[in-house]
């Protein structure tokens, strides 16, 4: 990783104030961006790891990589799949609890790394069948010590008997944040079944492949959320089981820690403000070797990705600084303006929802070349402002460089 920490998307913009056409200077918001990783699984509660990811050197992979908080997900039923004497989760359905990690995750906690404990809520429809989806749901503690009193496994068993909503609706029950983990994959059984938009994030990168078509198919379809006015923070996850995986992955089904990366925007590194800045959408995603930043600004008023910004009519200017390793990205921003889902048959055939957002700027980026540009975009009628850096050319292969900020919402004076 480049610049660790703040690899990529960090708004260390230095910006003396970031003077916005010839008017008066404007402070930067206060806070920092911190690297996390949202989907990990440890040989505590995976046995999909082959004992290959102990939390303590998940956790010294973790800081080397400069992350800041790491959120140990491992499957529902987790402990029925450790503890039972076949070793499979469908000999010893529906055991509790769900967050096995816990006790070493606050163990191999310090001031430059937080470990919580989540789960991957992962019921299965068919075991004959490879084709039938449910999903596969991250749950997340809103707080550290959002799950201390739960005890309550989750029910995804007998196999069939349960949908990915009804994962969506056990993690809300707990005071969760759930979110939508790789929905469309070269893999349909771990595909979600949309029986449920009541999720509260989509997981629009994952480890596996990469930056590929199907996360490119997640990308359209939370996009196509925001455009309906729905509130689904973006946000990425490594999905690592091996934790020694060098990063970047070497081949196209290997997943390294903090590949991708989730940032967000927080006032300090502890657990809590850093799961209020996720729960909050103040969130960057994307491929740690691409370098991002964002910042709208209008008079004496300024927004990073995931705040909302009241335009005065002093004008808009959005401030960017973009850096990549790889050819045959572009970077643009675009409006999820109301109309820019133009097709969204998610619930009727699964398939992913299609976007035709306006385009307010584009530009061909040229590796390993700084491009610093302040936009003016006064005048805009612009409702959700996106800016992402996205592959030319959609591929089922893996793509390098992807990244994408949270939307900034505008309100006009």
């Amino acid at each position: 990783m480049r610049r660790q920490l703040t690899a990529l998307l960090a708004l260390s913009l230095a910006l003396d104030g970031c003077a916005v056409s010839g008017k008066d200077e404007q402070p930067v918001p206060d806070g920092a961006w911190y690297a996390i990783d949202l989907h990990v699984h440890s040989s505590v509660g995976s046995n999909d790891t082959d004992g290959l990811s102990p939390v303590v050197q998940i956790a010294d992979v973790a800081r080397a990589r400069g992350l800041s908080l790491v959120v140990i997900t491992d499957h529902s039923n987790s402990a029925g799949s450790m503890d039972c004497e076949s070793g499979d989760v469908e000999d010893c359905p529906n055991q509790g609890p769900e967050f096995p990690s816990s006790i070493e995750a606050a163990q191999y906690s310090d001031e430059t790394l937080q470990l919580v404990a989540g789960v991957e809520i992962s019921p299965v429809a068919s075991l004959e069948s490879t084709s039938e989806p449910t999903g596969h749901i991250g749950c997340i503690p809103r707080a550290k010590t959002s799950f201390e009193d739960v005890s309550e496994p989750v029910n995804d068993r007998p196999v069939g008997a349960t949908s990915g909503g009804e994962g969506i609706a056990w993690c809300r029950d707990q005071g969760g944040f759930s979110i939508l983990n790789h929905p469309f994959t070269l893999a349909p059984w771990i595909n979600y079944d949309w029986s449920s938009l009541e999720y509260d994030a989509m997981e629009i990168f994952n480890g596996g492949g990469r930056f590929d078509s199907g996360d490119w198919d997640a990308v359209q379809s939370w996009a196509c959320d925001v455009s309906q006015g729905r509130t689904v923070v973006p946000v990425g996850g490594s999905d690592t089981h091996r934790v020694m995986t060098p990063s970047p992955p070497e081949g196209p089904l290997d997943q390294a820690l903090g590949f991708p990366s989730t940032w967000v925007w927080s006032v300090s590194a502890d657990a809590d403000s850093l799961l209020d800045a996720l729960t909050s959408g103040r969130t960057m995603v994307g491929d740690p070797r691409t370098e991002l930043s964002v910042l709208a600004l209008s008079g004496d008023h300024h927004a990073v990705p995931g705040q909302d910004l009241n335009v005065s009519e002093r004008g808009l200017s959005l401030q960017i600084e973009v850096e990549v390793a790889s050819s045959g990205l572009r970077l643009e921003v675009i409006d999820l303006a109301r109309g820019a889902c133009v097709a969204d048959e998610r619930q009727a055939e699964g398939t992913a929802a299609v976007i035709d957002p306006s385009v307010l700027y584009s530009v061909t980026l040229e590796p390993d070349r700084k491009l610093e540009e302040l936009i003016d975009l006064s005048g805009t009628e612009a409702e959700r402002i996106v800016v992402w850096v996205r592959p030319v050319t959609i591929t089922a292969a893996g793509m390098d460089g992807f990244a994408l900020a949270s939307p900034i919402t505008l309100s006009f004076d």
